[in-house]
């Protein structure tokens, strides 16, 4: 080897390796193989190991086939489905749990198929399949050796033609499992969903969007047209994916955070960006949007008969979503802060087969829920009992589960439960290490279709800090290109339905089968089909399907209202409505009719519960209406001032146009004024638009009554920031005012709702004055919302520069999140100065250095109460955890304890190692020189919602001159100046929250395997003989009892020396094991208590005999002992004997019992 690395068969390690050299003088070199296993000799007879050996043997010996010395044991599928690997398809159901009212079968599997992602039937019932096998790196060049990235196929091979491919399988002797396939188009890459349409598919490459068409009937592409392109593929498992068809004509697919910029084939029609959530495209090329969008990755669709939009998010925290209402309809208008889709199950704890210990993997985020949850299928197949209609089914690749919820109506939309009596457990889960559910379909028999992408790789992009390739899938040796499972699950109790063969060119009978069937995808498929082959008769036109919710339908019904009881009925509605989708709904369709619906609302009856809408839908009114509204408020009366308000607020903040102010602008004006109601918030228009000085006279005696009530003491809370808010924009008062409101941001009596008014007052103003202010009130107060005020203005962060360089304001005050916050500001001017100054007054030091130098204080026992209070300080702000944060601003934290303080530390110290997209920082700067920073939570043709720790902002986009993608993390760096101790108790409540029982890793620990006898390893029912594994629950204690088959050692109890002697098995084990732990203790519980020989086995002499001694060592230093006896804690482990000191455990054991007892400590503390 280079580097002067040699390897040696005197190293005491397992290792396989070959060596060839030509000796001096020689002419044929001569070959050495050198395997050294490791001690589990049970492997050394493995068909995969003797194959091996062998091969290396006839190496060694120059035999021209490595396989002449194999029998056909140890070929073919021995050596392909070895013990501890893939299993055997036609074993594989034997290794999953199937809820009992199902059954499960095998539809397809290798070598028939490989890689399967998608699925879909056509009107003949015919299964298609599209198969990844370069998955995950096509064909990209790699970046690393390729021994070390298995993503491509063929790594060597860049410029050869893809290999994935979109086939039609069948089964030609009828038992239900496919056994031919007819490949209808080939040399596809990274296909990942497709749709049936006309004679061929749409299917999605990216960053490629395709028709591939039969022209001639054989069933086989031969005319491929791209219709898409330029959409985003930097990380290939985040691309648009799972493509269906919606009732309305479009194809819609959910999509994940690798966005592009979507064009026309030729590049001339740009369509937009195509981003996290849900898009939708026209299958002739002439139209890409954005339907549902919500930022994170997105792997799941499902369309129902009735047109509902659900899909399943995966790593937000929030599993399934149902769009309320598209982008396109929020784009027109919403009230604040409402979203397109409504997220369900949140926080869904999940019940694998396998506890953590026997899985492969922990989870990246969201640990023990869901982190990559695949596939979305809403039941509608007809044929199950009815209770199981609007069930959703996904997968979680990870856990090796598919997971179901009953979804069910809830005003607009829906909410999910469990079902009953099963709430603790999977629809489907699985010991199978490779068993990988990325895709659920209810197929036209009504049966449940589970796409298993079956693989021991899992985990695309892991942010823990691996080397990623060049899909930003993580670089490493095993992931799998060849094996892939279909499953068929359907009810014992289904309906048997005949799967019908349509006819394209018979309308009656494409109609008859939409009314009568009672399977969703056959109606659909009929639908298809009636639209592309009938399109202009009428009887097709009368059947259109209506797409969306409730709200959706009314946005539909309103945007044709035109006469006055038709807007009526609407401002009923929107002032009965308890959702922000219907309102939103409403201001929506009142886009374009701005003015006529704010006159209904003066008109209306009940106009106070119709301000939101008037402050909404106003400024679409301006400038064409100014005059007209302002006349329109000052003559209403009283009943009115909740609509009087957002409308002089409206003009008020008016950029652009003009306002011509008339005779009766002018008599409006003066009669707002003069209103008690009003008279504050007009002055600004005023200031603004009386060019003539009509009212100069009337305006300073108002403003100056105003300035008088507000620097009264009786003057506080909302009047008080009312009266600020006017009057900063009357120039004459600007000083005084400023001065005023400095007070009012550091008066701790003001509700910090009102100081958020405050703030975003003079956000809307400009000038250095404004800026000294603020940087003075952050130095009084140290508030984060000033904070966030300021590094929106590149001078007032300028100002806060120079007052941390003179020492008018600390950098330690200021705290480590917030001087990272300067450093990365989006002004160019802001960010040079801040590394420059900064680094003067903050400590230097490598990142590496900084986890080296922190990780002996963060593993020593911390104070978890102290540390709760610090997250919720420090972390709750972006993160949430249980029951703590509000705000997703970076990924939840729920179960990340379970990677250990060193990893999590090194995440807090160097946030950028390794950033998942989905919360990528943006730097925002609008055309007035704001600038803004935040992850997107979500984007539609009109705008963006950043979402930062200051909270959403919504930007539209013609108020946005640049946006940056950092691919930075909005985590601050510099966290470690909050100090070891700090960071120790924050990942001390991290890894242990409030759970009252914390499970003692025994593994490193386990010397007995429970399969051997203690005498001799044949008798194999004198040992501990378990048969129940995995997470166990003992008198509300929680274990683990360790699967052999899984233990990496074979060991799965601790036993130690003792017995008969006589060289007894039980004689080898240790007379001592230690066990570390970090956990704080006031007792200790314990599953096992037998032994061998123990009372009443050994007589009553043996009753009261020392059994085991259990010895505490504290991490104070301090110790206590205690002696566990025969007969009192420990009975004998093959009778059934009770002793007082311990308590049956249960069914745990073939013969015999198991114990379980508890020891309670002398102190509670911290153990080591």
């Amino acid at each position: 080897t280079g580097a002067g690395k040699r390897v040696s068969i005197y190293d005491i390690q397992p290792q396989m390796w070959t060596y060839e050299r030509t000796a001096e003088g020689g002419r044929t070199p001569y070959r050495a193989f050198v395997s050294i296993p490791g001690h589990l000799y049970e492997n050394f007879n493995r068909p995969n190991y003797r194959a091996i050996l062998l091969r290396g043997i006839a190496w060694a010996g120059r035999r021209p086939n490595v396989d002449a010395l194999l029998n056909e044991n140890e070929l073919g599928d021995n050596l392909r489905y070895v013990d501890g690997g893939p299993v055997h398809p036609a074993r594989a159901a034997e290794t999953i749990e199937v809820h009992p009212e199902f059954d499960l079968s095998l539809v397809a599997a290798e070598p028939l198929i490989s890689k399967a992602m998608n699925i879909d039937w056509d009107e003949k019932g015919r299964l298609w399949v599209s198969e990844t096998p370069e998955y995950p790196n096509g064909r990209r060049a790699l970046n690393t050796a390729a021994w070390k990235d298995s993503g491509s196929l063929q790594p060597a091979a860049q410029t050869r033609d893809p290999e994935d491919s979109i086939s039609i399988l069948s089964d030609s002797d009828g038992d239900g499992v496919m056994d031919r396939k007819h490949v209808f188009a080939d040399k596809l890459e990274l296909v990942t969903g497709f749709v049936l349409y006309k004679s061929g598919v749409i299917a999605a490459t990216s960053p490629d969007i395709w028709f591939l068409e039969d022209t001639n009937g054989d069933e086989v592409a031969d005319r491929r047209t791209k219709l898409y392109t330029g959409l985003g593929i930097v990380d290939t498992h985040a691309v648009i994916n799972n493509l269906r068809w919606g009732l309305d004509g479009w194809v819609y697919a959910t999509h994940g955070y690798s966005t592009g910029m979507v064009t026309s084939p030729d590049g001339t029609k740009e369509f937009g960006r195509d981003g996290s959530g849900v898009v939708r495209f026209k299958p002739d090329g002439s139209a890409f949007e954005q339907y549902s969008s919500r930022n994170g990755n997105t792997w799941g669709l499902d369309i129902t008969w009735d047109g509902q939009v659900f899909w399943t998010q995966p790593t937000s925290g929030t599993v399934l979503f149902h769009t309320v209402l598209p982008e396109h309809v929020l784009a027109k208008g919403r009230l604040p802060a409402t979203t397109s889709g409504n997220g369900m199950i949140t926080g869904q704890k999940t019940f694998p087969l396998m506890s953590w210990p026997e899985q492969a993997y922990v989870q990246i985020d969201q640990v023990g829920q869901f982190t990559a949850a695949a596939g979305c299928a809403i039941y509608e197949g007809g044929a199950w009992p009815d209770e199981w209609r609007y069930a959703y089914f996904t997968g979680e690749p990870t856990l090796n589960i598919v997971h179901h919820q009953f979804v069910i109506p809830e005003g607009v939309s829906y909410t999910t439960r469990k079902e009953l009596g099963r709430e603790d457990t999977e629809f489907i889960r699985s010991r199978d290490l490779w068993f990988r559910p990325i895709e659920t379909r209810v197929g036209p028999d009504g049966a449940l279709y589970v796409v298993d992408f079956y693989n021991q790789a899992v985990i695309h992009n892991d942010t823990r800090g691996p080397l990623h390739g060049p899909a930003n899938a993580a670089v490493r040796p095993d992931r799998d290109h060849y094996f892939a499972r279909i499953w068929r699950v359907q009810h014992k109790r289904a309906a048997k339905l005949d799967v019908p063969v349509l006819d394209r060119t018979d309308l009656p009978s494409l109609i008859r089968t939409m009314e009568t069937s009672p399977n969703a995808h056959v109606k659909g498929t009929a639908w298809r089909l009636a639209r592309e082959n009938h399109a202009s008769d009428a009887r097709v036109a009368a059947m259109s399907r209506p797409m969306g919710s409730r709200a959706l339908a009314l946005y539909e019904e309103a945007r044709v209202a035109t006469t006055v009881a038709d807007r009526t009925a609407l401002l009923d509605t929107f002032a009965a409505a308890s959702d922000n989708w219907t309102r939103s709904a409403i201001v929506a369709a009142a886009s374009g009719q701005e003015p006529a619906y704010i006159e209904a609302a003066f008109t209306h009856q009940e106009p106070e519960g119709l301000g939101d809408l008037v402050g909404a839908i106003a400024p679409g009114a301006l400038p064409d209406h100014a005059s007209r509204l302002l006349i329109l408020a000052a003559g209403a009366g009283p009943s009115a001032r909740a609509l009087k308000l957002p409308v002089v607020r409206a003009i008020a903040r008016m950029e652009g146009g003009s306002i011509p102010v008339d005779a009766a602008t002018t008599q409006a004006l003066q009669t707002l004024l003069d209103s008690p109601d009003t008279g504050a918030v007009v002055l600004p228009v005023i200031a603004k638009w009386d060019k003539a000085g009509a009212l100069r006279t009337a305006a300073e005696r108002r403003s100056r009554g105003f300035l008088t009530e507000l620097n009264s003491a009786g003057t506080s809370g909302e009047r008080g920031v009312d009266l600020a808010a006017s009057l900063i924009a009357v120039p004459e008062r600007r000083a005084e005012v400023l001065g005023v409101i400095g007070s009012m941001l550091a008066d701790p009596a003001l509700a910090d709702a009102l100081k958020t008014r405050l703030l975003a007052t003079l956000g809307e103003q400009a000038g250095s004055d404004v800026d000294a202010l603020l940087v003075a009130s952050l130095a009084r107060t140290n508030s984060t919302p000033i904070f966030d005020q300021i590094v929106r203005r590149p001078e007032a962060s300028l100002a806060l520069l120079a007052a941390l360089k003179d020492g008018t304001i600390s950098a330690a005050r200021l705290g480590p999140g917030n001087l990272a916050r300067l450093r990365t500001h989006p002004d160019r001017k802001v960010a040079s100065q801040a590394a420059a100054s900064l680094d003067s007054l903050t400590a230097a030091g490598g990142k590496p250095d900084i986890i080296a130098a922190l990780l002996p204080e963060v593993e020593k026992p911390g104070d978890a109460e102290r540390g709760k209070a610090l997250f919720t300080g420090a972390c709750a702000g972006c993160h949430r955890l249980g029951d703590l944060g509000t705000s997703d601003v970076g990924p939840p934290l729920n179960g990340m304890g379970a990677h250990g303080r060193a990893e999590l530390l090194a995440h807090i110290v160097d946030p950028n190692r390794e950033v998942d997209p989905s919360f990528w920082q943006w730097n925002v700067t609008t055309k007035k020189g704001e600038t803004f920073v935040g992850v997107i939570a979500s984007e539609n043709a009109a705008g963006i919602t950043l979402r930062s720790p200051a909270g959403d902002v919504e930007i539209r986009k013609e108020d946005i001159a640049t946006r940056e993608n950092t691919r930075l993390s909005l985590m601050p760096e510099g966290l470690e100046g909050l100090g070891g101790e700090a960071l120790r108790d924050i990942l001390t409540f991290l890894a242990g929250g409030d759970q009252k029982f914390r499970l003692v890793d025994l593994r490193t620990a386990y010397t007995a395997d429970s399969r051997r006898g203690f005498r001799r390893e044949e008798d194999r029912d004198e040992t501990v003989t378990l048969h129940r594994f995995g997470d166990v629950t003992v008198e509300g204690v929680p274990f683990f009892v360790m699967d052999p088959a899984r233990s990496s050692t074979g060991a799965n109890f601790i036993a130690l020396k003792g017995g008969p002697g006589q060289g007894s098995l039980s004689d080898e084990f240790p007379q001592r094991v230690e066990i570390a732990t970090s956990v704080t203790a006031a007792s200790l519980h314990f599953l096992g208590g037998v032994g061998g020989w123990a009372w009443p086995a050994g007589g009553d002499q043996a009753r009261g005999k020392p059994a085991m001694k259990v010895l505490v060592q504290f991490a104070d230093g301090t110790s206590e002992e205690h002696v566990l006896r025969s007969g009192e804690h420990f009975a004998d482990a093959w009778s059934y004997a009770d002793v007082p000191l311990s308590t049956n455990a249960g069914d745990f054991t073939r013969r015999g019992q198991l114990r379980y007892f508890a020891l309670n400590l002398g102190k509670s503390g911290a153990l080591s």
